[in-house]
């Protein structure tokens, strides 16, 4: 879609330029979330290691929390990505 907005002649109908940038904004929020969504699930998994490892039930405790947060924020994220439209 980015290549599409460089192509001659993008801005002689300015409604699609502007619904296409605004697609090309939407998606890249999507994947950005998803990327932090990844990240936190790798963080997660690092200290629930650690937690097991050490036998720190404090650490796990928390790290619990942070898992069942990490879900409800995923599992709005599903619902955001079904309900985007053709993605």
């Amino acid at each position: 879609m980015e290549r599409k907005t460089l192509e001659e002649g993008f801005w002689n109908d300015r409604q699609e330029a502007q619904r296409i940038l605004k697609e090309i904004s939407s998606l890249q929020e999507n994947v950005q979330k998803y990327e932090e969504l990844l990240s936190r699930s790798k963080y997660i998994c690092d200290l629930l290691e650690m937690a097991t490892e050490e036998k720190e039930e404090e650490l796990f405790k928390d790290t619990v929390k942070e898992l069942i947060s990490l879900v409800k924020d995923f599992r709005e994220y599903e619902l955001l990505i079904l309900f985007a439209g053709d993605h």
